[in-house]
């Protein structure tokens, strides 16, 4: 049997410098693909907050949601005018709006 010899260019059992290169690309590629890809956690269309943010837009959110309750206890109990009973339906709504987003 005729034994091969192997090429002067490249030593046996060694990996081209080409092949380690495109592995390390690939290897790079792939993690920025993870990077990028959006949370499964978050729905499409949202944003997750850094920790601090979230606080103060929740803070800023239960003060609104109180200043309105306070606002509409204030209104009289009987709401003869149209005046009176369209302000309580917008503040029933921004009320309504602040609860959604807490």
């Amino acid at each position: 049997e005729r034994e091969r010899a192997p090429s002067p260019s490249q030593p046996r059992g060694v990996v081209p410098q080409y092949l380690q290169e495109r592995k390390q690309q690939w290897r790079q590629e792939e993690e920025e693909k993870r990077r990028s890809a959006p949370d499964p956690s978050v729905p499409p269309g949202h944003t997750q907050l850094p920790e601090v943010e979230r606080q103060e837009t929740l803070n800023s959110l239960k003060e609104t949601q109180r200043s309105l309750v306070r606002e509409l206890l204030s209104l009289p109990v009987r709401a003869d005018t149209l005046s009176m009973q369209s302000r309580r339906a917008e503040l029933d709504r921004k009320l309504s709006e602040v609860e959604e987003a807490i």
